[in-house]
């Protein structure tokens, strides 16, 4: 019988989920799947269930820098490094190749971490104390030596090139551009993935007003920035740089007039920090400037199609121009509203005309309250405003709503007085009341 007193929780675990190496091989599982959060949780318990269990300590601080933890992965490495060599010679006698084996990847794993912290010389000493340790390296092996050459010759070519760096940033303070350049492209030389030389490179260009130029290199340097452990970009809680050249970048498309370019890299900037308030600005201008690109586009092609007769298709366009502009106050609207309501009349949708007039109208009104309407756009409102009178005007008398069609006709005589067409049609429309 279960005794009720227990937990119940206590007996739906399996007897694995408190066996560290169990959950240890689970985490390794999850690793190899590049499903770090669920292997990062897997590893922790397996440390909860035996704190000096070191493989999984070990496994986890690969896990860190997978997930773009390198303080963390330090710290694991850390106590692993200190365990190990707190051990009295009795206690590692038996089992010396293994806990030396895992002191050799702590110190590999370490550099690593730091070779992401930007503590170079650290790194470097950690990979010479594996390199030069004659058991390490039986026990590591021919080929993780190899690599492990290569990874110090490369982070000794980014240390060359980071001082080449500084100089031209030194230079790049006291405002000596092409002295600054110099040092910078000396540094690529040096290492060609050097990403902030070559950002500091794409600002000059942009200084110079050379756009092409300073989108070219700050290209580079975002891709080496997105190819550099792409599955882990996900974890990057500090996209400084990132954010810097995109929006060096799009400033550079918009000065080229390469509209979409620009909002692309500004709705990029918004998924990393949506509260930038200088790409907010910046996307706001641009979106205007895409705004009225797509606004003269679809009236253009609504125009073209009303002048050939083509209704239907000039009244979408005419709605796309409206949805694009969100219906402003604008002299541009009102000629849409305009047009449209010419289309609806020649389709004898007489009921739709008198409601788009009053819309019309309605914009008419509060353009001449909010801006000034003398000399030419004063004249293009008056003519506006005549034709949507008379048009309305045609439709309340073929609706025979024809008291509002006189009243229509004689605002229109105001608008125009002695306009011979006008009075013609309310003549005859008097003759029917």
């Amino acid at each position: 019988m279960i005794d009720k007193k227990k937990k119940d929780n206590d007996y739906y675990i399996d007897v694995e989920d408190k066996d560290p190496v169990w959950l240890k091989d689970k985490g390794d599982h999850f690793f190899k799947r590049a499903d770090y959060t669920a292997a990062l949780n897997a590893y922790a318990k397996a440390i909860k269930a035996d704190p000096e269990f070191l493989p999984a300590k070990l496994n986890r601080a690969t896990n860190f820098i997978k997930m773009r933890a390198p303080e963390l992965c330090i710290q694991d490495c850390n106590e692993v490094i200190a365990t190990i060599n707190g051990m009295k010679d009795e206690e590692i006698e038996g089992d010396r190749p293994y806990f030396m084996k895992i002191l050799a990847r702590a110190h590999i794993k370490r550099g690593a971490a730091q070779v992401w912290s930007s503590q170079f010389d650290a790194a470097i000493s950690d990979f010479n104390t594996v390199m030069e340790n004659e058991e390490f390296k039986q026990l590591i092996g021919e080929r993780e030596l190899t690599n492990l050459a290569k990874d110090k010759a490369r982070i000794q070519q980014r240390v060359r090139s980071n001082k080449l760096k500084a100089l031209g940033d030194r230079e790049f303070y006291h405002e000596k551009l092409n002295d600054a350049y110099s040092k910078y492209q000396e540094a690529i030389e040096e290492d060609d993935e050097n990403e902030y030389a070559l950002a500091n490179m794409g600002v000059i260009h942009l200084k110079k007003l050379e756009y092409e130029q300073s989108i070219d290199f700050s290209t580079r340097a975002i891709e080496i920035i997105n190819n550099f452990q792409n599955e882990t970009k996900l974890f990057a809680s500090q996209n400084v740089l990132e954010v810097k050249l995109l929006l060096r970048r799009a400033k550079s498309h918009e000065m080229r007039r390469e509209w979409e370019k620009s909002k692309e890299d500004l709705d990029k900037i918004l998924q990393l920090e949506p509260k930038n308030s200088e790409a907010q600005g910046l996307l706001k201008t641009i979106t205007s400037k895409l705004d009225e690109i797509l606004f003269t586009k679809y009236r253009d092609e609504a125009n073209e199609h009303l002048k050939n007769k083509r209704f239907q298709q000039a009244l979408d366009c005419y709605d796309k121009c409206l949805k694009v502009t969100r219906k402003a106050t604008t002299l541009d609207n009102i000629a849409v509203y305009v047009n449209k309501i010419a289309c609806l009349l020649s389709m004898d949708r007489l009921a739709q005309v008198v409601s788009e007039c009053n819309e019309a109208i309605r914009l008419i009104k509060n353009f001449r309250n909010r801006f000034e309407t003398k000399g030419p756009d004063g004249e293009r409102l008056k003519g506006f405003e005549l034709r949507v009178s008379i048009r309305r005007g045609n439709a309340l008398g073929k609706l025979q709503r024809t008291s509002e069609a006189i009243a229509e006709y004689e605002r229109a005589l105001k608008i125009d007085p002695g306009n011979a067409a006008i009075e013609k049609d309310l003549q005859a429309l008097r003759k029917l009341k």
